[in-house]
């Protein structure tokens, strides 16, 4: 059995308020048609500890799920429903909130513009 050693070069970690902008992708509505969704999240490291040890690239991360999330709650909603920005933004952000806490990171706001 052998023995691994992991050595991790100290990184700084921005704690400030930070904001991560989503270029603009293509989503499909329950009723099949496309929308352009561009998002903007507020964010910032509440724990840097957590962050470094769950997460490589939290900023890639956060993205990748933020396009997920998206995706999926504007394809279980149809165009007409999708003028309630409100709505649709509590819901991305309940999400991120819930996927975001494990991470370290602490989500404070969520920007929709179709």
């Amino acid at each position: 059995m052998g023995m691994a050693v992991l050595a991790r070069r100290p990184r700084l970690i921005d704690a400030r308020l930070q904001t991560l902008y989503a270029p603009p992708q293509e989503a499909l509505t329950s009723d099949g048609r496309a929308v352009r969704v561009t998002a903007e999240v507020a964010y910032r490291v509440a724990d840097p500890r957590k962050t470094l040890r769950q997460v490589e690239n939290y900023r890639w991360a956060l993205e990748m799920l933020l396009k997920g999330t998206i995706a999926a709650v504007v394809g279980g909603r149809e165009r007409a429903a999708l003028g309630d920005l409100r709505a649709l933004r509590s819901s991305v952000l309940y999400s991120l909130r819930a996927h975001c806490s494990s991470w370290g990171l602490q989500v404070f706001r969520v920007d929709l513009r179709f």
